[in-house]
């Protein structure tokens, strides 16, 4: 006789074997019982082998809950989509985390390198996370959401502290005297002897002078 896949159905029986072999897989926990009519002479030994195989976890009875739950399903509480299966299932799938969108805020980063990240692609920080939105800045300049755990990255995003701030200059009115004066216009340096030079010539000329005074 077959079965409506074709299958052959009989009983199998070893020779000087007391127990068919369909009973001895039963009772080994080998397989599942699965009654096809006509076929249900001996459902009731059959029945009873599969039971002491449960009961003292014997075979696929002793498997764990999801291996058991990968076998097929042939009406004896095991198998996929029984009962107990669905029971052990997984569990609902977490939600997703959320996603931003356009309201950013350093909360929604799980540490300071990523919100620093997405500031160092926008230094225009239009969510804020420097502080006000814009260019405005709290705590260190250029760098996002400075409370958040690690990992860090403290490197300033373009344009924050990079420009050298220009030297002080003093006041227009100020009356301190420049420290190289312009010289006069028109007044280029003479050249001339030093004052003691200048007075031994004026010197030297007085008795030429007077030489040729009393020679006359």
């Amino acid at each position: 006789m077959t079965d409506q896949y074709g299958r052959v159905l009989a009983y199998v029986r070893l020779s000087g074997q007391a127990n068919t072999f369909n009973e001895t897989l039963l009772s080994e926990g080998y397989a599942q019982l699965e009654i096809v009519s006509p076929n249900d002479r001996y459902e009731a030994r059959f029945s009873q082998a599969q039971d002491e195989a449960r009961q003292a976890q014997r075979g696929i009875w002793g498997l764990p809950k999801e291996q058991q739950c990968e076998l097929a399903n042939r009406g004896n509480g095991i198998g996929e989509g029984s009962p107990a299966c669905e029971q052990q299932g997984p569990g609902p799938t977490p939600p997703p985390p959320p996603d931003p969108g356009e309201d950013k805020n350093c909360s929604a980063y799980p540490s300071q390198a990523e919100a620093q990240a997405v500031l160092r692609r926008n230094p225009d920080d239009p969510y804020g996370l420097d502080g006000a939105i814009g260019r405005g800045t709290s705590g260190i300049p250029g760098v996002a959401c400075e409370d958040n755990d690690p990992p860090r990255d403290l490197r300033p995003a373009p344009g924050y502290g990079e420009s050298t701030p220009n030297p002080p200059q003093p006041p227009r009115n100020s009356r301190q005297p420049p420290r190289n004066p312009p010289q006069p216009p028109g007044l280029p340096p003479t050249g001339g002897p030093s004052p003691v030079t200048g007075a031994m010539l004026l010197f030297g000329a007085a008795l030429i002078a007077g030489r040729g005074a009393f020679r006359r």
